[in-house]
């Protein structure tokens, strides 16, 4: 009987010396693939609220009087910074358009939101 005689590595030494559960495993299947992840879902978006109607901000002026030069009505305003005469077409502040004066108040529009507002005398 002629002995067969082949290289030991140093793992397959180390391999017979581990405890069998440990040998076995090396001998199986590949560990099974992780589960797919799930899909992602759209993001749900809210319905859409009611509408918002845009409101005009308070005029920082208030109507303390009125006169008339002879070139047509004009309204006296005054805040806390300056004090203001106009009259219809003017416009105050880059924002404010006067479109009438009347004897007791005036009419503006907001020009950014095209909103129309009364402002009155104040009482005296």
């Amino acid at each position: 009987a002629q002995v067969l005689s082949l290289p030991v590595t140093a793992r397959a030494l180390v391999a017979w010396s581990d405890p069998p559960e440990v040998a076995l495993l090396s001998w199986g299947p590949p560990p099974a693939p992780p589960p797919p992840s799930e899909p992602v879902k759209p993001v749900q978006r809210p319905v859409a609220a009611a509408r918002v109607v845009p409101t005009a901000p308070a005029f920082p002026y208030a109507l303390i009087g009125r006169f008339d030069d002879g070139h047509g009505p004009q309204a006296l305003l005054v805040s806390p910074l300056r004090t203001v005469n106009a009259k219809a077409n003017d416009v105050i502040d880059g924002q404010w358009r006067v479109d009438q004066v009347l004897p007791n108040s005036m009419t503006l529009t907001w020009l950014p939101g095209n909103l129309q507002q009364t402002l009155n005398d104040r009482p005296s």
